[in-house]
């Protein structure tokens, strides 16, 4: 794909629904963690944490295109630092935007949100964030294979 933007949307996307998936089965399914990404998402959007399947949607698809802007981010970095490494890149970018974003909650004291979440919970949000980033870069790579052959 030769646009470098739509490129990276679409790998964010891509790699933030799975990674929230991730997130939502590790949360409901296995009891590690509390918050899911769809649940940042919802507040955000809604005002409010995730009630019923259609405010399930709505959140998870606000919470994939925001995934989609930091995809754009990511390559945009790989562009500017050039494109050796992009796996490491992805991971540091990923651990860095989950701070951010954390640090972010934190600091705006975002209302429905737990003031203080559990160490599962972040740990869970760290994990789902670096497999953001693996896969956003494994999908930006394969799309942008031309590019990475011809320099």
């Amino acid at each position: 794909m030769k646009d470098r933007f739509m490129a990276g949307f679409i790998s964010g996307v891509i790699g933030g629904t799975i990674a929230s998936l991730i997130d939502i089965f590790l949360v409901n399914n296995l009891s590690f963690g509390t918050t899911r990404y769809i649940d940042f998402a919802s507040v955000i959007e809604l005002g409010k944490t995730v009630e019923g399947w259609g405010e399930a949607i709505f959140a998870q698809l606000g919470q994939s295109l925001f995934s989609g802007f930091l995809g754009i981010g990511y390559a945009y970095l790989l562009k500017w630092t050039g494109g050796n490494y992009p796996k490491s890149k992805a991971l540091i970018y990923a651990a860095g935007t989950w701070f951010l974003i954390f640090a972010s909650v934190r600091i705006g004291r975002i209302p429905n949100l737990p003031k203080n979440v559990p160490l599962s919970t972040s740990m869970e949000n760290y994990i789902a964030a670096l497999i953001f980033g693996l896969i956003t870069s494994y999908v930006f790579t394969k799309l942008n294979k031309d590019e990475a052959q011809s320099g």
